[in-house]
């Protein structure tokens, strides 16, 4: 069942809103609740209860929007009711950094010299230590047209838990990181175009279409090849925080960082959050309904 650790409210007056975060640690997840008018450091102090991470080596990331310090109160975030945070630790034990020196290997700025290989093209590219890794990743497709879930990298250290991980926690070389990138043939899909002009379909044709498909029709298949997928959500799922977690999860393993945020919680929770606040808090929700069986998932994820 889920943790709960909640801290003494700093607010006088009326009773604060709570927030709920769920936080991704070493393939564990804790949840914890405290009032919005806590700061960043009290939640790393909760943090700290649950995993034993000191508040100095703690990076977290996901955030709807980043704090600019530990300093920060929650409420000036803007937060959801339910955050999905994930926890990366920076080393300090072996280097003998405190907090300060945290801060700053969250500012400084990485060089980090790519070198397309299916191109044969170099770039050199700057970003802070607050940088992720999804983040450099997402940049590299616009500069080479390989999309995140076809890009493979040499390079990144072996300590690389995920792609989460900012580049000050990434035991990166400094100030210069040499990496490599290239396309992923085996993730190719032939693409199919349609050209409409040449069909002599008509409208009517086209609505009625649907009745011609049985249930044999090779849209779905059986046997998804010889490559073993974990389901994305396990049948024996208790919880729906739980199950939407591990959905993000193995979806991110199959298909890559590049995707929306998938909100940890019911239906109706999700509803709630995106419709049931005030014009300028709410945000943009879309359902989105996945079949295992189609040959057409690999195309559209």
């Amino acid at each position: 069942s889920p943790d709960f650790i909640e801290v003494p409210s700093t607010s006088h007056g009326s009773t604060s809103r709570r927030l709920t975060f769920h936080v991704n640690y070493n393939d564990g997840v804790v949840e914890l609740t405290l009032p919005e008018t806590s700061t960043v450091r009290d939640l790393k102090t909760m943090v700290f209860g649950k995993f034993g991470v000191p508040g100095c080596s703690q990076t977290l990331t996901g955030w709807y929007k980043t704090p600019n310090s530990d300093q920060t109160k929650l409420s000036s975030l803007k937060l959801p009711r339910e955050n999905l945070l994930f926890l990366t630790v920076l080393d300090t034990e072996n280097n003998g950094m405190d907090s300060d020196r945290t801060e700053d290997l969250l500012t400084r700025t990485y060089t980090l010299n790519v070198f397309d290989e299916t191109k044969c093209k170099d770039y050199s590219l700057k970003y802070p230590g607050s940088k992720t890794v999804e983040e450099v990743k997402a940049d590299v497709y616009s500069l080479t047209d390989i999309a995140v879930r076809h890009q493979v990298w040499s390079g990144w250290p072996t300590t690389l838990r995920d792609d989460s991980t900012t580049l000050a926690a990434a035991r990166l070389n400094f100030p210069q990181h040499s990496l490599s990138v290239k396309r992923n043939p085996a993730k190719e899909y032939k693409r199919i175009i349609v050209d409409l002009a040449d069909s002599d379909s008509s409208v009517e044709e086209f609505e009625d279409a649907s009745e011609s498909f049985t249930g044999e029709d090779e849209m779905f298949v059986e046997d998804m090849g010889s490559k073993k997928l974990q389901p994305l959500i396990p049948d024996n799922v208790e919880d729906e925080t739980a199950g939407c977690i591990h959905f993000a999860d193995e979806f991110t393993n199959r298909y890559g960082a590049m995707h929306p945020d998938f909100f940890p919680g019911t239906l109706e929770d999700a509803i709630k959050e995106a419709c049931h606040k005030p014009a300028s808090e709410r945000r943009l929700l879309a359902v989105y309904l996945h079949h295992d069986a189609s040959v057409l998932t690999n195309v559209f994820c």
